[in-house]
């Protein structure tokens, strides 16, 4: 195999992790690594020499120079997987087999994964995001970047909402009859959620299935030939309503090539850490009810 450039250098420089960390960690609400660390986890790890470089662990654990089996049984065991199911989804994101394959499989010089579980943290049920960075280091070996996000933390403290910090609002997301999705209002018009309705909506088996399939953005939930009339469409109501609020009907492509007609409801929202956001709710209006009449 043709060596890759490495693009890595940017977790070993402290100077330059420092201003990441402002810049990216900042709109979540922490004031810097140290804060994300309490209650998040990172890790790099060397896949090539399965051996754990270096890791922060929830605040409560972190060193160096680990093998990386042992330190996946240790976390395991501390972080353990909900149920048989988690724990299915968990094996397989980490796997060495698996990941070392999903690198030597691609020309791409980085390679990027995410995963979602429920674990338990302090015993209380937690919805983690896991995200993946695979790529070469100078010496060829291939190395494996792991940010780990307690988002059920992220959404329950207040630093993503003013919300009852009882309730789990990715909980309450999933059990919503419809599809929600939230995006960034300008830009690439980002992806930053999707419920389960969303992703299954397009045909998808997961979040990170999902995410590869729309690029990460809104402009590839739409069909292309029905993009430009809804964005023109959303825009002019937002700007003509008093209340930010936006109605469209488009046609999605879910991933087998089946045309779906949609229902979008959304909402143009100011977040004081995210910026101005696109809140939306989509039906599928060839969902067959009971009845056998189409809703």
């Amino acid at each position: 195999m043709e060596k890759r450039n490495s693009a890595n250098g940017v977790a070993d420089d402290p100077k330059i992790l420092s201003v990441l960390a402002k810049g990216m960690l900042g709109h979540l609400g922490y004031a810097g690594l140290n804060d994300f660390l309490e209650e998040n986890a990172y890790f790099r790890v060397n896949l090539t020499k399965e051996l754990v470089e270096e890791y922060r662990m929830f605040g409560q654990r972190e060193g160096t120079e680990e093998p990386y089996g042992d330190f996946l049984r240790a976390c395991n065991a501390s972080f353990q997987p909900v149920d048989e199911r988690n724990q299915e989804i968990v094996d397989a994101f980490y796997d060495r087999a698996r990941l070392l394959s999903l690198f030597r499989e691609t020309d791409r010089e980085i390679v990027l994964l995410s995963e979602q579980y429920l674990a338990l943290i302090d015993e209380k049920t937690a919805r983690i995001r896991a995200n993946c960075r695979l790529e070469e280091n100078a010496d060829g070996d291939v190395c494996a970047i792991f940010v780990v996000v307690n988002v059920t933390a992220l959404f329950s403290d207040g630093r993503m909402n003013g919300e009852n910090p009882s309730l789990d609002m990715l909980e309450i997301t999933s059990g919503i009859p419809g599809a929600i999705l939230v995006y960034r209002a300008y830009g690439n018009e980002e992806i930053l959620f999707a419920n389960e309705d969303m992703y299954r909506l397009l045909g998808c088996e997961n979040f990170e299935d999902f995410m590869a399939y729309t690029k990460g953005s809104f402009r590839h939930v739409v069909h292309p030939e029905d993009y430009d009339r809804v964005s023109r469409t959303v825009w002019e109501q937002i700007r003509n309503g008093g209340e930010q609020i936006d109605y469209v009907k488009y046609r999605v492509v879910t991933k087998d090539g089946e045309e779906r007609l949609v229902d979008d409801i959304g909402r143009l929202v100011h977040s004081r850490n995210n910026g101005d956001l696109f809140y939306v709710f989509l039906h599928d209006l060839n969902r067959k009810v009971q009845t056998g009449k189409t809703v």
